[in-house]
């Protein structure tokens, strides 16, 4: 990562701003409350994610490093910013770190108003609100203003602004949540939808480290509806199988949703995704009527020829309402003549 030049913006706000409601937590404020008040221990920094080739990727060489007066801070657009929140022992280590260590990563921000004084985070929300809490701990005015690699007014359009928002969060989560990943794969897709670009998939592929069928199912997942979504996240389906259901109408779904203790994922990917929506809840209907009928097979103890009689010997019994037939088939029908009757074929 290149060397981080930062500048001062020392203008006084006309509005007050900081951290959004959505980040107030008096529970987290207690826990950093203790670790600050724990006797010293080494503390293990939070691992620094570069981001700068992601950033370029979206907005070329523009912006600049500065250290920005948090009171002159918005949090993300909640549209934006769909995220599942990070747990608060997530955010007590990060605020360990930065109490012992300084801050590892710049937050990224962009001007919203024309005399670069008013500015919106696009990439860390939560490093923001931890300087909030240890500025209220501490006093220490060190934690009034934060870095951050800036964009000024003008240097961003709403849709790099939004891109940024989503390819940060999927690079710097350690853990995603499933509805995480679908959020920023799907929003990734659509982004590069409206700037009319080619081959989307493969370009989402590449930016996001993901093979091209992983993006393809995962963008499937947008359309699944939040029972099947619970059942894949709790690893009762796969993702193939998921992705499957996705493929179907919504209304489909949840009609299959009332099947769900009898669906396995090999039994959902037999029903091809392209199946007429009329004919989806049959088919697995029938399916499943299949895979219940028991299979039985019938052996022969011995077979023998007496002049010009042919004699049987089984010990199995015969299910109910057939009789014994022999029949001579012609080899070039034999084939399909088993695969029809395999069920009551005597072996």
């Amino acid at each position: 990562m290149r060397p981080i030049k930062f500048h001062n913006i020392n203008e006084k706000p006309d509005i007050q701003l900081g951290v959004s409601n959505k980040f107030k937590n008096e529970e987290l404020k207690k826990q950093v409350q203790e670790i600050l008040n724990a006797p010293n221990k080494p503390v293990k920094e939070e691992p620094m994610i570069d981001i700068t080739s992601t950033l370029e990727n979206i907005a070329g060489k523009s912006g600049a490093y500065a250290r920005i007066p948090r009171e002159k801070l918005i949090a993300t657009p909640e549209e934006w910013n769909k995220f599942t929140p990070i747990s608060n022992d997530k955010k007590v280590l990060m605020a360990e770190s930065i109490y012992s260590n300084g801050l590892l990563q710049p937050i990224v921000v962009r001007a919203i108003s024309e005399d670069n004084t008013h500015f919106q985070i696009l990439a860390g929300n939560t490093r923001n609100e931890l300087f909030g809490i240890l500025y209220d701990l501490t006093k220490d005015e060190k934690y009034l203003a934060i870095d951050a690699k800036v964009y000024w007014y003008g240097e961003l359009s709403d849709e790099q602004a939004k891109e940024i928002v989503t390819d940060t969060n999927y690079i710097q989560r350690a853990n995603l949540t499933a509805r995480d990943r679908v959020f920023c794969i799907h929003n990734k897709i659509q982004m590069l939808k409206a700037r009319k670009e080619k081959s989307i998939i493969d370009k989402v592929a590449v930016q996001l480290d993901l093979k091209r069928t992983t993006v393809f199912y995962w963008n499937k997942l947008t359309n699944l509806i939040p029972e099947f979504f619970d059942l894949f996240q709790a690893d009762a389906l796969s993702l193939v199988a998921a992705s499957r259901l996705a493929s179907f109408p919504q209304g489909v779904q949840r009609e299959l949703y009332n099947m769900r203790d009898a669906l396995t994922n090999e039994l959902i990917l037999k029903v091809p995704a392209k199946t007429k929506p009329e004919e989806i809840v049959p088919l697995f209907k029938s399916l499943l009527t299949e895979k219940e009928t028991p299979k039985v097979s019938y052996k022969l103890d011995a077979t023998w020829e007496e002049g010009n009689s042919f004699f049987m010997k089984a010990t199995s019994k015969p299910p109910e309402g057939t009789k014994p037939f022999m029949i001579y088939i012609p080899e070039n029908k034999l084939k399909v003549f088993l695969k029809t009757y395999e069920d009551f074929i005597v072996k």
